[in-house]
């Protein structure tokens, strides 16, 4: 009888927790019917807390999402003045001021150091440097002709090192005014014999220059070609 006596208060509780356990399983109504006020109270707390947790999680992963959001674009558009500050830091010389008679802007990295200004000097670069010849391989000169750009755009730039010659991994503005030679296909600048594309190109160049570099200049003589 002692025994018992000790025992059943432990039977009891453990009785108690498999009930509460097996109620707090139950989804809303579906409560057994004979659930005590208290049994039903205290498995309604439970879904809540759980639904309540589960609810501050979700809000807590958007909250991440949003912000690594906000974070991009505020940083996207702090770089955005900056990549254009860098286009503009040197301005173009050739819509500053022409280059004095007998003189030409060499502009660093050009494929064609002095550029052209005719078909006829394109011809005689190519026909002088193997580098240029298979730069322009596919460059058809019985259409070419000169024309300025009425508009500003970016495009990807051929430029040359002492390796050879490379191309832009990002585009480079290209300003209205500039002058380009075209074949009705693909276009050129002529102030450096630069290629220009609207889609990527390879070979690339871990050395690749800034455009602020690319647009620096000195004057020199013209060649004469």
């Amino acid at each position: 009888m002692q025994r018992d006596a000790v025992s059943s208060p432990g039977l009891g509780a453990v009785r108690v927790f498999a009930r509460l356990e097996r109620i707090t399983k139950f989804e809303g109504d579906e409560l057994p019917a004979d659930a005590a006020v208290a049994e039903v109270s205290f498995a309604r707390f439970l879904h809540f807390i759980q639904s309540a947790g589960l609810a501050i999680a979700g809000l807590g992963v958007f909250g991440l999402i949003v912000l690594a959001g906000t974070a991009r674009s505020i940083q996207n558009r702090m770089a955005r003045p900056f990549a254009e500050a860098a286009v503009d830091a040197v301005p173009d010389p050739q819509q500053t001021a022409p280059a004095p008679r007998g003189m030409r802007y060499q502009f660093p990295f050009s494929v064609i150091p002095g550029g052209v200004q005719s078909a006829d000097e394109l011809r005689e670069a190519i026909g002088s440097d193997p580098g240029v010849a298979a730069h322009f391989a596919d460059f058809d000169f019985t259409r070419a002709r000169m024309m300025t750009l009425d508009g500003d755009a970016a495009f990807y730039v051929s430029y040359r090192l002492d390796s050879g010659i490379f191309w832009t991994t990002e585009k480079i503005l290209v300003r209205r005014g500039e002058t380009v030679m075209t074949d009705g296909t693909s276009f050129l600048r002529a102030r450096s014999g630069s290629r220009l594309s609207a889609v990527p190109c390879l070979p690339v160049s871990s050395l690749e220059p800034t455009a602020a570099e690319m647009n620096l200049a000195d004057l020199a003589s013209d060649p004469g070609r």
